[in-house]
């Protein structure tokens, strides 16, 4: 993991989604240049989970 860059993490009802992709921090997703991209991403993957 690499902490110049921005990932997000998901929470759903109180509870935190472990995603896993990092052994540092498995609750961590993703890896953007800006917090924007992260946001974003966090955005599309719990539209994608509504689905």
């Amino acid at each position: 993991m690499d902490i110049s860059r921005y990932s997000f993490a998901l929470n759903y009802g109180g509870g935190v989604c472990m995603l896993n992709e990092f052994s540092d921090d498995p609750y961590l997703s993703g890896s953007y240049e800006t917090v924007e991209q992260a946001l974003s991403a966090g955005i599309r993957e719990v539209e994608n989970d509504a689905r």
